[in-house]
This record gives structure tokens, C-alpha cells and sequence, in this order.
């Protein structure tokens, strides 16, 4: 194991990243490993924020690293973001298989915006068959529920609040009050 010099990388030492679906995770390290037989390269070591003895090796030259990690947001970011969603141009599918598709696409393409706005309608849609006294489809809820896991995590690390609390904090920049007060 060998040490390298950090600087020339993108992310260093303390950074804190969203990879794939492990959500945020904390660099611990960049150094050279010799796994199995493909030779040595520097790989960022990291470990998840809900589990600090889990080690993920990632190599820092991988070709499509940005598909794997990215930066935290910021809170001037997330304010934008929450701008956006309001903003987004996607619009509802009735048809619950094309729907389906359509928004496992948006969650998959990790845009926070476009998942911010998923959360919006889809609970818009809930509240609306709950009214009706008519059942929410699980396909919807399960992007739902994703949707809102990867919101609720990022927003809370960020904003320094309880995942509890995102939601009521959107809601309440979206009304364009922040923490009660006029914005």
C-alpha cells in the first residue's frame, strides 16, 4: 500500500461524495493497491457515513468515474435545485407502465432537480387518489420512496437538519417562506 501525492486529483482527503447507491460517503484515503491481477493503481478509499468500518475502493482514473461520484451539494445548490424543480419541463404520464419507465429514467439519471420534482407529483398524485379513497400504485410508490431517500439524505447532510425536516423545508422555500419567515 502506497501513499500517493493527493492534489492531482478531483477529490481529496475529507471530501464528502454521493456514490452510486451507497449514498454519501467520506474519502479516507487515496493510495495504490495491487487487487487480484490487475496491477496496481490509486484507488479513493472510502466509507459510507451510516457505516464508518465499510471500505469502498474506487480507481480514480476509472473512465466514467463522474457516473459513480460527485460532489455534496451545496446549500446554495439545493436552493437552486428546489428553483428548478418548480421549473422542471417533465410532465405527468397517465399511463402507468410509460410512467414507470419515464421516472425509473429520471432517478436514474441522479439530476436532483428532476428528482425533487418527482417527489412533488407524485405525492400531488397520492394525496389526490387518497382523496379519491382510491390505491396508490406501487410502482409509484416505490420511485417514490427512492426519490425521497436520495432527496431527504443530501438535503439533510447539507443543510445540517433532520431527514424528517427536508421535506417541510421544500415545501416551505417552494411557498417561498424559509423557516417561517417571509422570503
Amino acid at each position: 500500500m502506497e501513499k500517493v501525492k493527493k492534489s492531482q486529483y478531483p477529490h481529496k482527503v475529507g471530501d464528502y461524495v454521493i456514490y452510486r447507491n451507497n449514498g454519501i460517503c467520506k474519502i479516507v484515503d487515496i493510495r495504490k493497491e495491487n487487487f487480484a491481477r490487475i496491477g496496481e493503481k490509486t484507488y479513493y478509499v472510502m466509507n459510507t457515513i451510516q457505516d464508518e468500518n465499510s471500505l469502498i475502493y474506487l480507481p480514480v482514473d476509472k473512465k466514467d468515474i463522474a457516473d459513480f461520484m460527485r460532489h455534496i451539494l451545496t446549500v446554495d445548490e439545493i436552493h437552486q435545485i428546489i428553483s428548478d424543480a418548480e421549473e422542471s419541463e417533465n410532465t405527468w404520464i397517465e399511463d402507468t407502465k410509460q410512467r414507470g419507465i419515464q421516472f425509473e429514467q429520471l432517478l436514474s439519471k441522479g439530476d436532483r432537480a428532476e428528482i425533487l420534482w418527482l417527489v412533488k407529483v407524485l405525492s400531488k398524485y397520492k394525496r389526490e387518489l387518497e382523496r379519491e379513497k382510491k390505491k396508490f400504485y406501487a410502482s409509484d410508490a416505490k420511485i417514490l420512496s427512492a426519490a425521497e431517500k436520495t432527496i431527504t439524505e443530501e438535503f439533510a447532510f447539507t443543510l445540517g437538519i433532520s431527514k424528517d425536516e427536508v421535506i417541510p423545508y421544500v415545501r416551505a422555500r417552494i411557498l417561498g417562506k424559509n423557516q417561517g419567515e417571509e422570503a
